[in-house]
C-alpha cells in the first residue's frame, strides 16, 4: 500500500490511481477536517468592540433597568447584587447571603426571568 499526500491516506490496491476523482472527494473533507481541529484558538485580552448606541438609548436602558430592579423582591435584589454587580461565585454569594448554593441558582434564574417581564412591562408602558 502506498500513501497518497500524507501518511494515513492510504491507496487503496490501486483503485484510486484508476479513479482520482473519488480519491480526491474522500480525502479533501478528511484535509479540511484535520487542518479545522488543529486551527489554533486566538486568544485576546479583551472583548472585541461593540457598537455603542445612542447615548439616549443607554439612559433610557440604565432608567428601565433601574426601574425593573425596584419591581423585584429584595431576595431577587439581593441576589442579582452578589451574583453580576459583586460578581461573586455561586459558593461566595451562598455564604454571603447565608443560604445553600442551590437556593442561589434558583433565585437567580427566577430573578433575571422577573426582571426581564419587568422591564418588557416598562417599555410597553413607555
Amino acid at each position: 500500500m502506498g500513501s497518497c499526500c500524507e501518511p494515513g491516506h492510504a491507496v487503496r490496491d490501486g483503485a484510486d490511481a484508476v479513479e482520482p476523482i473519488a480519491a480526491a472527494a474522500r480525502v479533501a473533507p478528511q484535509e479540511w477536517r484535520r487542518r479545522w481541529q488543529r486551527s489554533p484558538e486566538i486568544v485576546t485580552d479583551g472583548l472585541p468592540e461593540q457598537p455603542i448606541g445612542h447615548a439616549g438609548e443607554q439612559a433610557v436602558s440604565r432608567h428601565l433597568v433601574a426601574a425593573a430592579l425596584g419591581r423585584l423582591t429584595q431576595e431577587h435584589r439581593d441576589v442579582l447584587r452578589e451574583c453580576y454587580f459583586l460578581d461573586s461565585s455561586v459558593a461566595q454569594a451562598a455564604n454571603a447571603l447565608g443560604i445553600a448554593p442551590g437556593t442561589v441558582q434558583s433565585r437567580t434564574y427566577y430573578a433575571l426571568r422577573a426582571l426581564r417581564l419587568a422591564i418588557e412591562e416598562l417599555r410597553d408602558v413607555e
